[in-house]
């Protein structure tokens, strides 16, 4: 078993990647798809704040690691094209019972 040090360590690495990734997907979809921005604006703010980390749900977590894919392609083309992410998205807080009243699509 690993000592608490390290699986500490690991954890504070892995928070750090998440807003990272947050940030990232807020600033690529700023103007190609606004609701991604917003979404992923919230994600990151509730990532910060030590009180709203119960608000996060996994299935968050999971959305945004779909939204960009590592797979060895073009690094241009890793990102989700933005009509496909809005959709990921609004199907999201649907499914976490959010409100998507207004939202294009729905």
């Amino acid at each position: 078993m690993r000592d608490a040090e390290t699986i500490a360590r690991e954890f504070k690495t892995g928070m750090r990647s998440l807003l990272d990734m947050a940030g990232l997907a807020c600033t690529h979809y700023e103007t190609s798809s606004p609701i991604v921005s917003d979404w992923a604006d919230d994600l990151y703010r509730r990532l910060c704040s030590p009180v709203d980390l119960t608000l996060i749900d996994y299935r968050e977590i999971q959305c945004l690691a779909q939204l960009y894919d590592s797979d060895g392609r073009d690094p241009k083309d890793r990102w989700e094209q933005p009509n496909c992410a809005a959709n990921r998205v609004y199907k999201l807080l649907a499914r976490l019972g959010r409100d998507t009243t207004g939202m294009a699509g729905f």
